[in-house]
């Protein structure tokens, strides 16, 4: 009698793992043991889309994959999720411009983006002036500087041929005055006559002669046409920059810079005398003429050193000499003397009568600052107006005007 135990499966029933102790399990290549395979005829195999079969996942251990380009096989997108895309730089691997449709670029600055310097060959820049692009500012601007600046302008009117001006004149002008104001001048003497009137004002360093000669005659007229007594000017004015000072004072208070110096080598000096330039072709005592009228728009500009640090090397003190006359041509201005001293910078100069004088200053401080190579000059210039004559002749002109027609001019 056989005592062994014959395990018998019974349908509902527990049957023991594979693992169970005891258990015999005959492996798949064990001698005898026949596996027909999977193309054997009359064999079976339920295709991977049949309705209930199981598919393990893609990362199942041990499944192996058909490679991308199989006949056949379907791809999922590349931003499918959990989806490994091969690296941009995988042989082979087509990638599309950064400008196609749907593709995000991450910005210049995400972390770990190399981004080529902007003179790598073929790296295209947008210009400085491109909406949204960040620019260095100049070394010097207007909103911090602390100027100083006496500048007087002077504006001369004549009535079309065969008019005359009315005597309300002076008045209109002196009610103007608070209009003028919110335009940086300051109405200092009105004088009239029956066939010129003469504006003197005080202005700040952003009037330029152009806005300053469209402001005082527009204005002008208007206040004439309130009163009933318009007046067509003539399209031909007069502006004039006017001082204490006249032309030969200021010229030679700059030529006269190196002698009234206090150095202590006199060959030093000698060497300074080279930074003193003369032009003789400059004649500020000559108008700037154009369509709307003659212009004397003198100037005499001053710069500081930072710190009153002296400058003694003489090829930069000679870059900045040249670099000065670079300057003006580039602006439409004519110097006509030119002093640079170790720690400050003298100019009598013509300038562009479409500039301010604040613009004009930081045009030097800006680019004598790059010449030399370093933040020079202090957060400041000054800034005076001059003429061939003086302010003595304007007083001369207002007592002179004090006829009786002149009386009727003010309105008395």
């Amino acid at each position: 009698m056989n005592n062994s135990r014959e395990t018998i499966f019974v349908p509902g029933g527990t049957s023991p793992p594979e693992n169970a102790p005891g258990r015999l399990v005959r492996p798949e290549n064990a001698p005898g043991r026949l596996v027909p395979p999977e193309n054997a005829p009359g064999r079976l195999v339920r295709p991977e889309n049949a309705p209930g079969r199981l598919v393990p996942p893609e990362d199942a251990p041990g499944r192996l994959v058909r490679p991308e380009d199989a006949p056949g096989r379907l791809v999922p997108p590349e931003n499918a999720p959990g989806r490994l895309v091969r690296p941009e730089n995988a042989p082979g691997r087509l990638v599309p411009p950064e400008n196609a449709p749907g593709r995000l670029v991450p910005p210049e600055n995400a972390p770990g983006r190399l981004v080529p310097p902007e003179n790598a060959p073929g790296r295209l820049v947008p210009p400085e002036n491109a909406p949204g692009r960040l620019v260095r500012p100049e070394r010097y601007t207007g909103h911090n500087l602390r100027p100083a600046y006496t500048l007087r302008y002077d504006w001369t009117g004549w009535p079309t041929n065969g008019t005359r001006l009315p005597p309300q004149i002076v008045a209109a002008a002196r009610d103007t005055a608070p209009l003028w104001e919110q335009d940086g001048l300051r109405l200092l003497t009105p004088s009239a006559t029956a066939e010129k009137v003469q504006l003197l004002f005080s202005v700040t360093p952003h009037v330029s002669p152009i806005f300053f000669c469209m402001r005082v005659k527009g204005r002008l007229q208007h206040a004439l046409r309130k009163t009933g007594a318009p007046v067509e000017f003539s399209r031909k004015v007069a502006f004039r920059s006017l001082g204490e000072n006249t032309d030969d004072i200021v010229g030679n208070y700059i030529r006269g810079q190196v002698g009234k110096e206090d150095f202590a080598d006199q060959r030093f000096r000698e060497i300074m005398r080279s930074f003193t330039v003369m032009c003789d072709d400059a004649r500020l005592a000559d108008p700037a003429e154009s369509n709307s009228g003659r212009y004397w728009y003198n100037l005499h500009l001053v710069l500081v050193v930072a710190n009153r640090f002296r400058i003694t090397n003489p090829e930069r003190l000679g870059r900045l000499r040249d670099t000065a006359f670079d300057i003006a041509a580039e602006g439409g201005h004519r110097i006509a003397t030119l002093s640079v001293m170790p720690d400050h910078a003298h100019m009598a100069l013509r300038g562009n009568i479409a500039k301010t004088p604040q613009e004009i200053a930081l045009a030097f401080q800006n680019g004598l600052a790059r010449a030399a190579g370093c933040r020079v000059w202090q957060d400041g210039y000054y800034m005076g107006t001059f003429s061939e004559y003086n302010l003595d002749v304007i007083r001369r002109i207002i007592n002179q005007s004090r006829s009786p027609a002149g009386q009727a001019g003010r309105g008395m």
